[in-house]
């Protein structure tokens, strides 16, 4: 089965080495939907489940996907990226 990382994170990459898994990168290019009527947590779920969702509607075969997405809230205000 194939391994697919859904990101093009230095940091869940070093992740995935640590653990010594075999697998391949292939990072998630569609753009990521923030829903003002679900929680912060809610949130981060749902935009690692796009993720990989769209890797996975984009590949065959049999194979797991890895999406995960990381929010910084300061203050309970949330940092997006720009």
């Amino acid at each position: 089965m194939r391994i697919i990382l859904a990101s093009k994170s230095p940091r869940r990459k070093e992740l995935m080495d640590l653990a010594e898994f075999n697998y391949e990168i292939l990072p998630c290019t569609a753009e990521e939907i923030w829903d003002e009527s679900l929680t912060i947590e809610e949130n981060s779920k749902n935009l690692g489940y796009q993720k990989a969702k769209n890797i996975f509607d984009n590949t065959q075969g049999d194979r797991a996907i890895v999406g995960s997405d990381t929010v910084v809230v300061i203050d309970d205000e949330v940092l997006r990226k720009t």
